[in-house]
């Protein structure tokens, strides 16, 4: 026995801040590795997860959330579930007024990501089901009309390739 905790249990209004943004819950159910590190997170009620960097802004919220770590605590997996609601918005940098945002409804989305440089995951497959709503728009700039796109249906896969306007924050 080495002393490292293996479990953490909380709940009561949590707030957990991370490099990229800030996480709430009402309960977290923590399971720990070697060495204290997270293998895996139960998030449940009212979980919401925000994200405010200067190219791209991110607003996700859900009945229940669970996130798998890989070796080096890095998300591999995120599923929500149960009203699950994620906006986005980003931009291409250089460009100070063009955005495009991406809103999408389902009862489970589940997200997996791949490590793209050290000590950061990039999203690359998104699954959504249940009553799945996309809506995609070019918010275009002063100039230009904003263009939208509407998906819908039972079930949604969506694969994300890397993209070289938007570095990694």
């Amino acid at each position: 026995i080495d002393g490292s905790l293996s479990r953490v249990d909380a709940q009561g209004n949590l707030r957990v801040k991370t490099q990229d943004g800030v996480l709430t819950s009402q309960r977290a159910n923590v399971l720990l590795g070697t060495q204290s590190k997270p293998q895996s997170i139960l998030l449940t009620g009212g979980v919401i997860y925000s994200s405010d960097e200067l190219l791209r802004h991110l607003k996700g919220s859900a009945d229940q959330a669970r996130i798998t770590f890989d070796s080096n605590e890095q998300p591999e997996n995120v599923v929500f579930l149960g009203e699950v609601q994620i906006v986005e918005r980003i931009r291409p940098a250089g460009s100070s007024e063009q955005w495009t945002s991406r809103d999408l409804t389902a009862g489970r989305v589940d997200a997996e990501f791949e490590r793209s440089v050290p000590n950061k995951s990039q999203l690359r497959t998104v699954e959504a089901a249940g009553d799945v709503h996309l809506s995609m728009a070019d918010e275009g700039g002063p100039t230009s009309n904003k263009a939208t796109t509407y998906l819908s249906g039972d079930e949604l896969v969506a694969r994300l390739a890397s993209s070289p306007e938007i570095p990694p924050q």
